[in-house]
């Protein structure tokens, strides 16, 4: 198991470097989640383009290659640890760990399991800490990002 680390930790180590895909564990308070409202989390993915497409876009393959979508999820929650703060993004195969009980489809289908997750997630916004994985990685727009990896909210 990684050892647990703050983000004052994190940052001053990534910041220097220029590669990334490093992983970390840090123990961190979810100050909010967004976008909201939570069917805005869904997106309509291409696997074999790798994009993502808005979900009022009613086609169900996609425009560029013409391959079947698949919904996924897209977040992004405000961690705080020590008094700073980090945004931490989850998507596709790892919000499957973090909302096991929920599929974007049907989260974007059915306004009773929106709610319900809505009412989970806002619980995890209690000053509770949580362990939390991050690894970090360059988005296209090459500037320093983090994305939750390997972790599960229990919530009791």
């Amino acid at each position: 198991m990684k050892p647990i680390s703050t983000i004052e930790e994190i940052l001053e180590v990534e910041l220097q470097k220029d590669d990334n895909n490093s992983i970390y564990v840090v123990n961190a308070i979810i100050k909010d989640y967004k976008p909201k409202p939570i069917e805005k989390w869904v997106w309509k993915w291409c696997d074999t383009c790798q994009k993502r497409f808005d979900t009022e876009n009613h086609s169900t393959t996609c425009p560029i290659c013409d391959a079947a979508f698949e919904y996924v999820f897209q977040i992004a929650f405000l961690l705080e640890n020590n008094g700073l703060v980090l945004l931490a993004y989850a998507f596709n195969q790892h919000c499957k760990n973090l909302f096991p009980n929920y599929t974007p489809k049907e989260v974007y289908e059915n306004e009773a399991k929106r709610r319900e997750l809505e009412i989970m997630v806002s619980s995890l916004c209690n000053g509770r800490q949580f362990r939390i994985g991050l690894k970090s990685y360059r988005n296209p727009r090459e500037e320093l990002s983090f994305a939750i990896v390997n972790t599960k909210f229990i919530i009791e």
